[in-house]
């Protein structure tokens, strides 16, 4: 019996401590304060009055921007497992910005703790983030590049978490206090000169906007190209360069102190002036700020490649080709483009893309010259001479002709020109079509015999060489000598005019005009108001007038 107590006595003991190992406890832990004395930082504490009965693997907080935290919804910030009970505190000073659309400037942070059978949070507690605001930017006018001072309230940021945007571009941050944040501004910023660009500071969770903050200033970085003749088209190159008038109080452009004309209806491209050094550094005034662009632009010279004639008469005009154009049009200008031709003066062009025209000199003598062009810093010789000629006359053909006989002398001059050739006494009056030919008829009422040509040129008049014969009019066959009306009659001669309204054919009374074939060659036809019957035959060339031997017969 009593070791049947016994037995009994030791089951109750081992179930009774059985139950007590069963026994477990969470651990226990409260959020106690969140402070934000800046928007970039903030300290939270937290309590531990209770580990539980199982071992504790970590603690910390769980912060964010939502109320509903945990480890999903926020950033979890470890302290570890090394914990003791009472009160524990962290700091942070890398807030980054609230990309939600709630509580904009407002931090939620709980503790929580962990042991081996779970996480246990604290409650949720909320801290409002301190505003900061922008006051005066400075300079309120400036270019990619510079450095700009934004003064305000910002409650002591961290630079690393400090964000400035200009125009929506990034600028390198240079120093943040609680009164000023130093920025430079960057390139590439959509816009042009005079426009006023929105200025963003992102201050870890919070933000300051400063619209209409900053007016942009262009900043003139380069040229292109670096080199080219007088007249090439410069582009300035840089950043938010100036598109109109907007903001434009001086501008003025230098090339090695010559300022130059500007067309205002672009401001970033120029011409080269003639007045510019061979080597020339380039200076953009802008508002009172000089930008002098590194390099220096070279003027190339030309190179005369031909003229267009290499002969040409004293007080004439000739055109050289260029292998690049002059299109400065500054009459008023030093360097401007200018010709001298052999030891002779300089005198002033007219130019057209790549032609280059000027006058010889009228009292310049036959022979040939160098020529040489100048233009800007440069003066270069032509690769071949230029001939002055005159006006000269060598020969004539035919030697024998009649009234109205073309002849052609040969010799100098001006295409196009009008010439008075004279057959001893009397003249013709002629157009030149070619600068070595003179294509005359013999004029009306000149002496029969021989006799000299001469032509009146602007240098006097020039006599040929050698005596012309003119002989009068002469027939000798008519074929057919009868025929009906309208019968072609072939009259064969010599000295026959080629002006048929001088030229007649006489059939009795009736005169018609024939065709000449040639000198010695006429063609008429038999008239029809004429009767029947023989009738004398008379032709008349150039007002003289042939009676012929044999009698025509109608039939």
């Amino acid at each position: 019996m009593k070791n049947s107590i016994l037995l009994i006595l030791s089951a109750i003991a081992f179930l009774l401590s059985s139950c007590e190992k069963d026994i477990t406890t969470a651990p226990e832990i409260q959020t106690v304060s969140i402070t934000a004395p800046s928007t970039t930082g903030a300290t939270f504490k937290g309590n531990i009055s209770g580990f539980g009965s199982s071992k504790v693997v970590d603690h910390g907080f769980v912060y964010g921007y939502t109320q509903n935290l945990d480890e999903t919804t926020g950033t979890k910030l470890s302290l570890g497992e090394a914990v003791n009970l009472g009160e524990f505190s962290t700091t942070v000073d890398d807030l980054v910005q609230n990309s939600t659309s709630n509580f904009q400037n407002t931090l939620f942070v709980r503790s929580y703790i962990v042991d081996e059978r779970g996480t246990v949070y604290g409650a949720t507690m909320s801290a409002a983030l301190p505003v900061p605001s922008a006051g005066r930017i400075f300079p309120s006018q400036a270019s990619a590049g510079d450095t700009i001072r934004i003064s305000g309230k910002f409650f002591s940021p961290n630079i690393l978490r400090t964000e400035v945007l200009i125009g929506q571009r990034p600028a390198e941050v240079l120093a943040a206090s609680d009164t000023v944040i130093t920025a430079i501004i960057p390139s590439g910023i959509t816009g042009s000169h005079g426009n006023s660009l929105p200025v963003v500071i992102n201050l870890g969770a919070t933000t300051a906007n400063y619209y209409q903050g900053l007016t942009l200033q262009a900043r003139y970085t380069g040229f292109t190209p670096q080199s080219g003749p007088v007249g090439t088209i410069i582009t300035l190159t840089g950043d938010n360069l100036p598109d109109y008038y907007n903001g434009v109080a001086v501008f003025n452009i230098l090339m090695s102190g010559v300022n130059i004309p500007l067309n205002y209806n672009s401001y970033n491209r120029f011409a080269v002036p003639f007045n510019v050094d061979e080597k020339s550094s380039i200076t953009v005034m802008l508002n009172g700020k000089n930008f002098d662009l590194p390099g220096q632009f070279v003027v190339t010279p030309p190179q005369i490649v031909s003229f267009t004639n290499n002969s040409v008469f004293a007080g004439r005009q000739v055109t050289m080709q260029l292998n690049s154009s002059a299109i400065v049009n500054n009459t008023g200008q030093v360097g401007r483009p200018q010709v001298k031709i052999g030891s002779g003066s300089y005198a002033d062009v007219s130019w057209y893309n790549r032609e280059v025209s000027f006058t010889v000199p009228a009292n310049t003598a036959l022979g040939e010259y160098d020529v040489y062009f100048k233009v800007g810093p440069h003066e270069i010789q032509s690769p071949s001479k230029l001939k002055v000629i005159g006006y000269s006359v060598s020969s004539f053909q035919p030697a024998i002709a009649a009234v109205g006989n073309n002849v052609e002398i040969s010799g100098n001059f001006i295409a196009g020109e009008y010439y008075t050739v004279y057959f001893g006494s009397r003249s013709a009056s002629v157009v030149s079509n070619s600068a070595t030919k003179l294509t005359v008829p013999v004029p009306s009422g000149v002496d029969l015999g021989k006799l000299k040509i001469s032509v009146e040129t602007p240098s006097g008049r020039l006599s040929v060489p050698g005596e012309m014969e003119i002989i009068g009019p002469s027939v000798t066959s008519v074929s057919p000598l009868s025929g009906v009306p309208g019968t072609k009659i072939t009259i064969r001669g010599n000295g026959f005019g080629a002006n048929a309204w001088n030229n007649n054919v006489g059939f009795g009374w009736n005169y018609v005009n024939p065709q000449i074939i040639d000198s010695k060659t006429m063609e008429v036809y038999v008239p029809s108001n004429i009767g029947r019957g023989k009738m004398s035959l008379t032709i008349i060339v150039e007002g003289q007038t042939i009676d012929f031997t044999e009698e025509f017969t109608i039939l």
